[in-house]
């Protein structure tokens, strides 16, 4: 693995033209050669203020669903303040605290990070700048950070029988490959999973009870239970689409 100097130059918040709202900040992170100052690769990180959150006319759920699908499925782990379910927390490997996650007021959830020159991916440049985000200034106050692992689909192909005709089994299990190759150098940095969910967590502290855990003990990715009430049947339609149907058995 070469050995890459870089600096990490955080640009403005951004949020205010994509998103349009106060309790959300979004950077653009760039991966910057020391060398020649070029760019190596950008981390989109997101920041949540909880304390900002609307909290009458919506809530947690509803204010981050409006902006992304993703931001929506990060809140439905959460109760309408913004505070992490204790089925959440008890789920999984049981690793996560409510009151610690929350210690800061904020959220950081990775949005998407891409080493942009394919040569240099594989030589450690993003595990590497992904360690130092906790030493920024800017970011003092995050003691954890979110993700969830995806394929970056400006590098993914589109299906080969066309977008409507959906992916072939062969090319889902390509996709399934690549996504557990994403997890995996996730796991390697020290993230580990939040419950059950997509969403993988890094704590700050190196003593963290999250770091005693085993990547080959990591809690498994696993459906969300189906809605029960009025209130997950909504969340569920509209984080997809579609009214809930429970499968048919054959």
């Amino acid at each position: 693995m070469a050995n890459v100097e870089f600096d990490l130059v955080v640009g403005v918040d951004i949020a205010g033209e994509v998103y349009g709202e106060e309790f959300i900040s979004l950077y653009e992170i760039d991966i910057q050669s020391r060398v020649d100052k070029s760019s190596l690769g950008t981390i989109k990180l997101q920041l949540i203020d909880v304390g900002k959150v609307p909290s009458s006319g919506e809530n947690f759920f509803y204010s981050l669903d409006n902006l992304t699908r993703e931001l929506g499925e990060f809140a439905t782990l959460f109760s309408d303040t913004g505070v992490l379910l204790k089925k959440v927390e008890n789920a999984g490997t049981k690793v996560w605290r409510s009151q610690e996650l929350l210690s800061s007021g904020m959220y950081a959830i990775i949005e998407e990070i891409d080493i942009k020159d394919a040569q240099k991916r594989g030589m450690g440049i993003g595990s590497a700048a992904i360690r130092r985000l906790f030493e920024i200034p800017k970011f003092q106050m995050i003691d954890f950070i979110f993700v969830a692992p995806g394929l970056l689909t400006v590098y993914e192909d589109n299906p080969a029988g066309g977008l409507f005709a959906g992916y072939s089994p062969m090319e889902r299990e390509g996709r399934q490959v690549r996504l557990n190759r994403v997890v995996r150098f996730y796991h390697k940095l020290g993230f580990r999973r939040l419950g059950n969910s997509k969403f993988l967590c890094l704590s700050r502290a190196p003593d963290h009870r999250s770091r005693s855990v085993a990547i080959q003990d990591d809690a498994e990715e696993k459906e969300p239970p189906p809605p029960q009430t009025e209130e997950e049947h909504m969340r569920y339609m509209l984080l997809t689409g579609l009214p809930y149907r429970p499968p048919v058995n054959p």
